[in-house]
């Protein structure tokens, strides 16, 4: 699986170094990412409908940011391995 960061020179840390970040965080299988949206549920109807993006249920699980965190810890500990 290809990772390509383009943050258009907006970002504050390098766009090589955000996509090794974010290969180390996800596993970007095409079974690791069934796995961890959950993607064998039958939701395709409620999908289909008013969009897949922005929606509040736990029904959507690519809504969810439980990697937050840890893409937030690996930014600032890059961030300040460059400024030390």
């Amino acid at each position: 699986m290809s990772v390509l960061i383009d943050s258009h020179g907006t970002g504050t840390i390098d766009d090589e170094r955000i996509a090794d970040i974010v290969r180390e965080n996800f596993t970007l299988t095409p079974a690791a990412i069934i796995e961890a949206l959950d993607l064998r549920r039958p939701i395709y109807k409620a999908t289909a409908r008013f969009g897949h993006f922005g929606r509040k249920n736990g029904e959507f699980t690519w809504e969810v940011t439980d990697k937050a965190e840890a893409l937030r810890t690996a930014a600032e500990e890059h961030k300040g391995a460059a400024n030390g």
